[in-house]
């Protein structure tokens, strides 16, 4: 049985006088869409690489960036960014985060240059890492929703209103001199952040949230334990920029079982917000309830 050789197996195109399959046509196409997006990419980040190379940092390489500067644990990223200053001193430097420019800074002068800056009032996106701990407030939340929640919680901090937290400082500090007597005569340096921490976190729950959380005396708090962690997860995702992306930062979450601690540290707040609105809606149907029995008496 003889096979018909009137079709090729591969259509061919010409161009110029240069036959080309049509798998080389598609080869070419992307590669040119390819060379366009990045032309396009440095066009319009002409600008920060023009003052990028003014300024002295770590070296950096494609997608990754200084990324490599910052690979480790925490404790050994916090010594190379300890060491990173060091080395370029209290001069400004650049460190690219991925694709994008940092800008080190740690003279006084040059920190209320930024703080009294109005163009700097928009949070930076890696803000955004922090949404899953602390959700969207004025920590994290961008300018148009931030200056609202300002303005909303401003009379909130006045003198008379904290007047009223002074017994729970006073407890709570109470509980943390305690706790640091415990470290007098030992010769082994201890971390005093562990026990600032704690005080911290539980004069915040009690006088934001009503809700004594006390971790100072129970070691073994779920809620400050996933804080903890979430807060360590939040920082070092902004020096690994493969990371980023948040549906790679989700899939990482699961494979490693780190989305656990998120829930954890959700259930506390959730069950606290809840428990509120129950007694807001409870006191409310009674202050109504009293309402109407005052106006039948005074009807009668």
């Amino acid at each position: 049985m003889e096979v018909s050789q009137d079709f090729p197996a591969t259509s061919k195109h010409s161009a110029g006088g240069l036959r080309m399959t049509s798998t080389e046509l598609t080869a070419y196409a992307i590669i040119s869409f390819i060379v366009v997006l990045w032309f396009h990419y440095k066009w319009n980040r002409r600008h920060f690489e023009k003052v990028a190379a003014k300024m002295t940092g770590p070296p950096s390489y494609p997608i990754i960036g200084s990324g490599l500067e910052f690979v480790g644990t925490p404790q050994q990223v916090i010594k190379r960014i300890i060491k990173l200053f060091e080395i370029y001193g209290s001069e400004p430097f650049k460190v690219w985060l991925g694709t994008s420019l940092g800008v080190t800074i740690s003279k006084p002068e040059d920190v209320q240059i930024v703080l009294n800056s109005s163009k700097a009032l928009e949070k930076d996106k890696f803000y955004k890492f922090f949404k899953n701990t602390v959700g969207e407030g004025l920590f994290s939340a961008p300018v148009h929703k931030w200056r609202r929640h300002r303005r909303l919680i401003t009379p909130v901090f006045n003198a008379n209103l904290l007047d009223q937290f002074f017994p729970v400082f006073n407890e709570k500090n109470r509980i943390l001199t305690v706790n640091l007597k415990k470290e007098l005569g030992k010769t082994q340096p201890f971390d005093l952040w562990d026990y600032i921490a704690n005080t911290t976190l539980d004069i915040i729950c009690q006088t934001a949230m009503g809700y004594n959380l006390d971790t100072q005396l129970n070691n073994e708090s779920e809620f400050a334990e996933a804080l903890t962690k979430a807060s360590e997860l939040d920082s070092m995702r902004i020096y690994k920029p493969w990371l980023y992306p948040d549906i790679i930062f989700s899939i990482y979450g699961k494979l490693t079982g780190l989305h656990k601690v998120y829930k954890t540290l959700h259930k506390l707040p959730n069950q606290v917000i809840k428990e509120m609105k129950e007694t807001y809606a409870k006191r409310k149907m009674e202050n109504k309830t009293n309402a109407i029995n005052v106006n039948d008496g005074d009807s009668e």
